[in-house]
Order: C-alpha cells, then sequence, then structure tokens
C-alpha cells in the first residue's frame, strides 16, 4: 500500500484494546503520520467529538459497553455532522 500523503485525524471508536492496536497499525502503514485517538464507549466518542475539531474520519465498533447496533450508528451519525463514519463489525 502506498502512503497517502495527507496527514488525518482520525477517531476509532472501540473498546477491544487489540482490535484497537491492529486498527492502528494498519492505518500507520498506509497513511502518513495519521492522528489516531481512540474511544472506548460512545460516552467517550461524544465528549471527543464535542471537544476536538478537526476529525475527518470515524471508525465506528458496532457493539460498545454502552450502546449498540442500529442505536449506537444512529447516535453517531447524528452526532458526527458531515464526519463520514464506517462501521467496522465482525458480524455477518
Amino acid at each position: 500500500m502506498t502512503a497517502i500523503q495527507k496527514d488525518l485525524k482520525i477517531l476509532v471508536v472501540e473498546d477491544n484494546p487489540g482490535d484497537f492496536v491492529l486498527i492502528e497499525e494498519y492505518l500507520s502503514e498506509g497513511l502518513k503520520s495519521p492522528e489516531v485517538l481512540n474511544a472506548r464507549t460512545f460516552h467517550e466518542a461524544e465528549e471527543y467529538l464535542n471537544n476536538h475539531i478537526g476529525f475527518h474520519i470515524i471508525l465506528l465498533d458496532l457493539s460498545l459497553p454502552d450502546l449498540s447496533g442500529e442505536p449506537l450508528v444512529q447516535k453517531m451519525m447524528d452526532l458526527s455532522g458531515q464526519i463520514p463514519v464506517i462501521v467496522l463489525t465482525g458480524y455477518e
């Protein structure tokens, strides 16, 4: 994979530390100096989005300790505004 030159600020909403490490490593291989922040709950993600400006994308686990499934996706879409949200899941 060729590294993309633009620095990106990415919010990864993932409660599993092992999965976050894998995602972060993958992003670091393909992007030049990405800023990758981790929220482990919807509440943490909400705080990040309310207090940090400039996220380029959100990677969202479908199952979090405080919210999951369609309600999680809907609340994240409402909160994210124009920021693209990609849902990550192991479910079929």
